[in-house]
């Protein structure tokens, strides 16, 4: 597992994510609530694009909770599909699994 640290210009904390490079995925992409719709999740997103390009990954995938739908949209905006919803064993919450094939549109 990869843990990232999201800082704003002043190199405050504003938000964190987790990579999982053997299963290409990403996971616990969370913005602090004062700090969303600042662009801080578009940009995460697309270095983590960026990432998988630069790695050769031919897919990502990431797990979002059901009740954020501002993230749901804001990745089916950047081309990437969503399935589900599944319930979570660990959590018992609902999520969505959402996919990207690396190579199209961003």
């Amino acid at each position: 597992m990869q843990y990232f640290i999201i800082q704003n210009s002043n190199g405050q904390a504003v938000g964190a994510i987790t990579l999982n490079p053997a299963k290409k995925i990403a996971t616990n992409l969370f913005i602090l609530p004062d700090e969303r719709e600042k662009g801080y999740g578009l940009s995460v997103i697309g270095a983590f694009e960026d990432y998988a390009r630069k790695s050769n990954w031919h897919e990502l995938k990431a797990h979002v909770p059901a009740d954020r739908q501002d993230t749901l949209d804001l990745l089916e905006k950047r081309g990437w599909v969503k399935s589900g919803p599944y319930t979570s064993k660990i959590q018992e919450k609902q999520f969505y699994i959402v996919k990207k094939i690396i190579g199209s549109e961003r």
